[in-house]
């Protein structure tokens, strides 16, 4: 039997140096994206998945929702061994060796996405509960920016407004009153500090109890009073800061006003994004959205805008500019509470296939990059018919 570590990305460094660390011999590396097939992971060959077979036993080393995807693929060439990486990655102290693993996450960043995958696992094993792993709670369309890339589509928007605040708060207690537990709540815009809101929000997320964690999502272009600052100081909030170099003109003041005040804040350098800002009609057959929304690491982070709840960011944005058809299959009114639980679970679980998937070019480590922050002058045009 032969052991096959699934997944090239920082998570597979990890999983790759656990494992070895467990006393357990690599042959060999697998990963979907063809421009790696030949090439050396940690020091192992790597090939695509048509190169496995029975004799190989899988370490699915992916902390992105693909897990299902990956799984099928391995299955597929009949390998009979496959494993998700929960009990090793328990066992082990990662820690006393990140600084040798050459990573690009910072050590909070591992641990976030360490935490989150055991969260992910625990909540498929436990049926009989709706475990939510990401929300984003959309504070505004409005940014400090206008990156011609942005993944969450901001580029498009001609009025961006608001958030109205009463029925997001709305919105967000009947969620919590719904779901049993949820790991994260992603506060983003647009840029989020822009909101005027967000005081009102944060004491609406603090008087609920089934929750972990609250992450601030921001473009380092603003630095809020300390009045302000002073409601992160909640052990259970981490201020996100994407430093895009010269137009972040404020990241590395933010990042050192949060370290004077005790606020958790990760300062993370990003030149380069995902090609996923674009909204097209891909003309793909059922079949091959289904490979997209599989592959996608984004398709079990659920998204509040406007009093909807949508099974994904690029699902929210493209029926909130008005270019998507018949997108009633990918959101749920949060308003009406009737068998509220039961329309977020189908939501959030057994999907196979969203409309939206039709118009988006899929957002995976597969797709080609994009220089990040890049920004436009004026709003790009939907060219698809929303019919």
């Amino acid at each position: 039997m032969k052991v096959v570590v699934f997944g090239t990305g920082n998570f597979g460094k990890i999983v790759v140096r656990c494992v070895l660390e467990a006393g357990i011999s690599i042959s060999r590396i697998c990963d979907v994206n063809p421009l790696n097939h030949g090439k050396y992971f940690c020091g192992f060959p790597v090939v695509g998945p048509d190169d496995l077979g029975p004799d190989d036993h899988i370490f699915l080393a992916t902390n992105i929702s693909n897990r299902k995807f990956l799984r099928k693929l391995c299955m597929e060439q009949g390998v009979s061994f496959i494993e998700n990486v929960d009990a090793i990655l328990r066992q082990s102290s990662w820690k006393q060796f990140y600084s040798e693993l050459d990573l690009e996450w910072s050590m909070d960043r591992a641990q976030e996405v360490v935490d989150l995958y055991l969260y992910d696992i625990d909540s498929e094993s436990d049926i009989s509960s709706l475990r939510v792993k990401s929300l984003d709670v959309v504070l505004t369309e409005r940014c400090s920016l206008k990156c011609v890339d942005c993944s969450n589509l901001m580029q498009y928007y001609q009025h961006p407004v608001g958030a109205e605040v009463e029925l997001l708060i709305q919105s967000l207690n009947n969620f919590f009153d719904s779901v049993d537990y949820v790991s994260e709540l992603r506060l983003i815009g647009g840029e989020p500090l822009v909101s005027r809101n967000i005081a009102k929000v944060l004491d609406v997320i603090y008087s609920h109890k089934n929750f972990d964690k609250i992450v601030l999502y921001t473009n380092g272009t603003i630095v809020p009073k300390d009045e302000l600052l002073e409601r992160f100081q909640d052990p259970r909030v981490w201020v996100k800061i994407s430093d895009y170099g010269s137009i972040s003109k404020k990241a590395s003041l933010l990042a050192e006003k949060c370290k004077s005040l005790g606020i958790n804040c990760m300062h993370e350098q990003v030149t380069e994004w995902e090609d996923v800002g674009r909204i097209i009609d891909r003309k793909r057959t059922l079949d091959g959205n289904k490979i997209v929304f599989g592959n996608c690491c984004v398709n079990d982070t659920l998204t509040l805008l406007h009093g909807y709840l949508y099974a994904c960011p690029f699902s929210a944005h493209t029926d909130n500019l008005g270019a998507l058809k018949n997108a009633e299959a990918d959101k749920v009114e949060m308003a009406n509470m009737n068998s509220l639980k039961d329309r977020i679970k189908s939501l959030y679980i057994g999907k196979e296939v969203l409309v939206a998937c039709g118009l988006c070019n899929g957002r995976d480590h597969v797709v080609s990059k994009v220089v990040a922050g890049v920004q436009t002058r004026i709003p790009l045009r939907i060219e698809v018919n929303s019919g």
